[in-house]
């Protein structure tokens, strides 16, 4: 549908991409969704999460407890207020970072997950975005969570745009959301498989 496609890119190293690699730490599954909201649906959204981390062109919120995050996002959807864009399902694992991306250089769309340890001996994912030279904060959030990511860079005329990254449809008065839901599932599951773009 669009031409520049998606890409879906690990970031450790070669030896570690067959998608039948034994060994996992602690895998996530993340089903990433990238979304064409309308400012009601975005003010849907706000109001139902809280803000984690934010700067001038991005804004991480995690939703607020006891709200059914893709509940909530096919109700939009089916209102019309919103439309999915995008939409993938990664894996990730302590030292095996993924990534999803959109688009060309030098205005590519991607999205680090890369899940860690931290002090406490919990285990977190830690996500950063970035639209061309945009880079999004950094932003640690608990490994099984539902979150957005929401990009401010919706001047048409910039060259963030995302009808730069999306050709083909009108983002008039639209905002791009990526909707994110993280789970982390037992090494021995076969859902525990990389997907890996060996074209990098």
């Amino acid at each position: 549908l669009f031409s520049l496609g998606n890409k879906v890119e690990a970031d450790a190293p070669e030896s570690t991409r067959s998608a039948k690699a034994a060994g996992w730490d602690h895998p996530i599954q993340l089903y990433v969704r990238v979304l064409d909201v309308s400012d009601e649906a975005l003010e849907a959204l706000q109001a139902l999460s809280s803000e984690v981390t934010s700067d001038r062109s991005w804004r991480v919120a995690a939703f607020h407890s006891g709200v059914e995050p893709a509940k909530l996002i096919q109700g939009l959807e089916q209102k019309h207020q919103l439309e999915v864009v995008s939409s993938e399902r990664l894996m990730a694992g302590v030292g095996r970072p993924i990534s999803y991306r959109s688009g060309a250089q030098p205005n590519q769309l991607r999205v680090q997950f890369s899940p860690e340890w931290l002090a406490a001996s919990k285990l977190s994912l830690r996500v950063k975005p970035r639209i061309g030279a945009s880079n999004g904060p950094e932003t640690q959030l608990p490994e099984t969570s539902s979150f957005l990511i929401e990009s401010r860079a919706n001047d048409q005329a910039s060259q963030n745009s995302p009808a730069r990254l999306f050709p083909g449809r009108s983002w008039d008065n639209k905002h791009l959301v990526i909707f994110v839901s993280a789970r982390a599932i037992q090494q021995t599951s076969p859902d525990a498989i990389a997907r890996t773009d060996r074209g990098r």
